[in-house]
C-alpha cells in the first residue's frame, strides 16, 4: 500500500511541476498568426491584405503574418511600445513580438517577459527587409 501511495504522490507533484512548466507565459501575450510555407501565399492573404499586418520570415525560412491580439484575459496587446504608450499609463513590456500594458494586469512578476522580435519582413513582391513594426497600435 505504501509503495502505491509513494507512486501516486510523485505522479501527482511531476504533473504538477510540468503543468506550471508549461504555463509560464505570465499573462499569455505571444502574438498569434498564421503560417506560410511560401511567401507568396501570406502577401496574399487576409491577414496582410486587409488586415494590413506584416508577413515575416520564421527562422526555419517559412513565413507568417502575425496579429497582437488580446490575450485570453482580455489584457490589449501591441505592435510597437509607443502604441502601448498611448494606452497604457504604466509600464509597457513586451513579450514574444509584442507590447502589452503591465500595469493593467495582475502581474507582479515580470522576469519572464522576453521579446522575441522577427529578424526579417518581407514586401509585397518577397524581398527581404529587417523588421518594423506594424503601423497597426492594437487588435482588439
Amino acid at each position: 500500500m505504501t509503495f502505491l501511495l509513494s507512486h501516486a504522490v510523485v505522479s501527482v507533484f511531476v504533473f504538477t511541476v510540468l503543468l506550471n512548466f508549461f504555463c509560464l507565459d505570465p499573462i499569455n501575450s505571444m502574438q498569434t498568426g498564421h503560417n506560410y510555407t511560401v511567401c507568396e501565399d501570406c502577401i496574399t492573404s487576409d491577414c496582410h491584405q486587409q488586415e494590413h499586418h506584416n508577413c515575416t520570415v520564421n527562422p526555419d525560412n517559412t513565413f507568417a503574418c502575425f496579429t497582437c491580439a488580446s490575450d485570453i484575459h482580455g489584457n490589449s496587446q501591441f505592435f510597437s511600445v509607443d502604441g502601448c504608450k498611448l494606452s497604457c499609463k504604466t509600464e509597457c513590456l513586451c513579450d514574444g513580438a509584442c507590447y502589452v500594458c503591465v500595469g493593467d494586469t495582475s502581474v507582479t512578476d515580470t522576469s519572464m517577459f522576453v521579446c522575441a522580435f522577427p529578424t526579417y519582413q518581407v514586401d509585397d513582391s518577397c524581398n527581404q527587409s529587417p523588421y518594423k513594426p506594424s503601423d497597426n497600435t492594437s487588435i482588439s
